[in-house]
């Protein structure tokens, strides 16, 4: 059959089901009506495999840290420790951290989050130890607080 075809060939599950819609678009156009279930009796589509995808190890993790400049050590160690998304990160004002505490505090607002919920994380010393600099470089009534300087150049 040429499901099983497509399957030796080497093609993925999804591109064998854009070539069986396709045949069947065409086969509407020609006046050749079939019906969803024929299809679901008669073709049988594999299953795509799913690979768990490995995180970067704390070795790669210290191996980048130690050859980015201190801008991006800050970005990195930002994302490691606290387990932001880069797009949460790179929207933070200065008022969303909170450094009145041991460890640095951030409130991520609601808007800037992929689920729309605001959420609060912390980053490691060690991150904090590169990010006050940057903090206290930005001024508090700055309206562009944004953290510019987190925002680092990521495609240069």
């Amino acid at each position: 059959m040429f499901v099983n075809d497509l399957d030796k060939k080497g093609i993925t599950p999804a591109v064998s089901r854009n070539y069986i819609y396709s045949i069947k678009g065409y086969l509407r156009y020609a006046g050749i009506k079939i019906h969803r279930e024929d299809l679901k009796e008669n073709i049988t589509f594999r299953r795509a495999e799913k690979q768990d995808r490995d995180g970067i190890t704390i070795q790669q993790l210290k191996q980048i840290i130690s050859i980015a400049k201190p801008q991006r050590k800050a970005y990195y160690l930002a994302l490691s420790s606290s387990g932001m998304r880069p797009q949460e990160s790179v929207q933070l004002r200065k008022r969303d951290f909170d450094t009145t505490k041991e460890r640095i505090m951030i409130r991520i607002p609601a808007k800037y989050t992929k689920t729309k919920k605001s959420r609060i994380t912390f980053i490691s010393k060690e991150a904090s130890e590169y990010i006050m600099p940057i903090l206290n470089r930005i001024k508090d009534d700055d309206t562009k607080s944004r953290m510019n300087a987190l925002r680092i150049r990521i495609v240069n």
